[in-house]
């Protein structure tokens, strides 16, 4: 799976973006099987859905510009590829009066999440079909990874496929894990939860 970063703006604005260029390239890929997401939100702090009616706003945008949908007067940036689905990258910690809960509607949705869980208020809706956790940039995300893996996420979301975010090389951030160590002492305690995802690795550019 491929996901693209970021849309960190919600709302009705006027996007003129032209990537179509892009359109051959996410075509490429999932032809080979790949799925390619868009990730919205990001490490800024623009982002935020105070109304149900700013929750569905974003959704029929994401649906008409960037999924399945086509809406007159709605710009589709990458052109007539479709890509697979959204993937939330919640930086920062949400109100309780967001309104994640409906804007899964029509919406493939992945959270992308790390510790302390400043998603959590998205992630509790339950409609959230893959959590790609960072165990990475934060001491509190390598310490005792097992035990949080339990108790912090298979546990809490059995209804998500839980994936186990890493960073590709020691060259890319901090509390990387040395392979050994991953393949020993990590991989055989995440694999048992029946929740299991995969493996997902961050490339920073």
């Amino acid at each position: 799976m491929v996901i693209m970063s970021f849309l960190n703006v919600y709302g009705h604005g006027k996007y003129n973006l032209d990537i179509s260029g892009m359109g051959a390239d996410i075509k490429h890929c999932q032809s080979k099987g790949v799925l390619v997401s868009l990730a919205i939100g990001g490490f800024g702090g623009d982002y935020s859905l105070p109304t149900e009616q700013s929750a569905l706003d974003l959704s029929d945008y994401l649906w008409n510009a960037f999924l399945g949908g086509a809406k007159p007067g709605v710009r589709r940036p990458f052109g007539d590829a479709r890509l697979d689905g959204v993937d939330l990258f919640l930086e920062h910690a949400a109100p309780d009066g967001e309104h994640y809960d409906r804007e899964e509607e029509g919406l493939a949705l992945d959270g992308d999440a790390s510790l302390p869980v400043a998603g959590r208020v998205a992630l509790d809706t339950g409609v959230i079909e893959r959590i790609h956790v960072r165990f990475y940039g934060d001491p509190e995300c390598g310490a005792y990874l097992e035990r949080q893996w339990d108790s912090w996420w298979t546990a809490a979301y059995p209804g998500s496929r839980i994936f186990l975010g890493l960073l590709p090389s020691v060259e890319q951030g901090e509390y990387w894990i040395f392979p050994k160590d991953l393949y020993y002492g990590v991989m055989p305690v995440v694999q048992q939860s029946p929740n299991y995802g995969g493996v997902m690795q961050v490339a920073h550019r």
